[in-house]
């Protein structure tokens, strides 16, 4: 009896002391509402006050002049210059309110980005290559190597309007394509990869009547008879597993991710500048870097066939492939 008497006795302090925690909390949450509420009054006061101020100073005029018609002509209120002056000051309480909170959102925008590890500002690199052709590409590099590199900026280089629907099955068959294609790659390079197989699908620059008949062409893909799609790595094994690195390039390409449509923009001025060039838009994709390729598995230079900088002069490498969005017929190829 006694044991059961101290069960119970303990019950009802457990009980008691849950509900002073859930009392506690909510008195917390009550004054953290309590001061938001207060504070939004004060600052309604606050700013609402250049316009009580207005009405009385304009009630008292038209006080005066009622008194005094007949002694003086009765002066005519210039409403207008009143709700300028309110305007006015309206304005000037409210800007640096403005100010704190762009400042806030851009702060958070840049968290975002790094979050996602795209970084604000790459830059286009000139080197040197064994093959001309490839050299004439300028490399994308995260850090500043000479004083001749020039800044991309990437922390705008998002567009929700333009994201795509599509079920998880399909975005499945992406991540496992991403992978085959850019495992080894930074995040970065695989997002680039990531926006040019959404593209692939979406852009129309491949001719299909299904969506597997279009990765088909230029992926190591094979459709089984119940119509799943299979990707192989250069082996010819399956993949069935991807990083979560993968997965986040995959999304963000689905949500409106333009980082590679970015980088062309600013490789077409940086080709210009570099060979007197007059390219504009229609030498890169709207779609971005829709093709990609890897340099090291190519041996001759004769392989690079329309890939050249003749052909497909607004390119770039990053780290072991180089991307790029159109290339020339064989009767337009620059003279390079």
């Amino acid at each position: 009896m006694a044991q059961a008497h101290h069960s119970k006795k303990k019950r009802h302090a457990k009980r008691r002391k849950h509900r002073h925690s859930v009392n506690t909390q909510q008195a917390s949450t009550f004054r953290q509402k309590f001061i938001a509420i207060v504070l939004c009054v004060l600052m309604s006061l606050s700013l609402l006050a250049p316009v009580a101020f207005s009405i009385m100073q304009s009630s008292r005029l038209k006080s005066s002049h009622t008194t005094s018609m007949h002694t003086q002509p009765l002066t005519t209120i210039d409403v207008k210059d009143i709700s300028k002056d309110v305007y006015k000051s309206f304005k000037d309480r409210i800007q640096p309110i403005k100010e704190s909170l762009d400042k806030l959102l851009k702060e958070m925008h840049h968290l975002k980005y790094a979050e996602m590890g795209i970084p604000d500002v790459v830059y286009l690199h000139s080197r040197t290559s064994h093959f001309p052709t490839i050299s004439a590409f300028p490399e994308v590099v995260v850090e500043r190597l000479s004083d001749e590199d020039v800044a991309v900026d990437l922390s705008h280089a998002f567009d929700s309007n333009i994201a795509y629907d599509c079920s998880a099955e399909l975005e499945e068959v992406f991540c496992r394509i991403v992978c085959r294609e850019s495992d080894s790659q930074p995040f970065l390079g695989q997002l680039i990869v990531a926006e040019g197989v959404v593209s692939h699908v979406y852009s129309g620059a491949y001719r299909g009547n299904s969506t597997n008949a279009i990765l088909k062409q230029g992926y190591e893909a094979e459709e089984d008879s119940n119509g799943k799609l299979h990707i192989y790595d250069g082996e010819g094994k399956e993949i069935l597993s991807y990083s979560e690195d993968t997965q986040k390039a995959v999304e963000l390409a689905l949500r409106g991710s333009r980082v590679s449509h970015t980088i062309l923009k600013a490789v077409t001025e940086f080709q210009n500048a570099k060979y007197g060039l007059q390219l504009d838009d229609t030498t890169y994709s709207q779609w971005g870097a829709i093709y990609h390729y890897a340099p090291k598995y190519i041996r001759f230079e004769h392989q690079f066939s329309d890939r050249n900088v003749r052909r497909a002069p607004v390119s770039f490498q990053f780290v072991d492939h180089v991307f790029y969005g159109y290339w020339l017929p064989a009767s337009l190829q620059l003279n390079l």
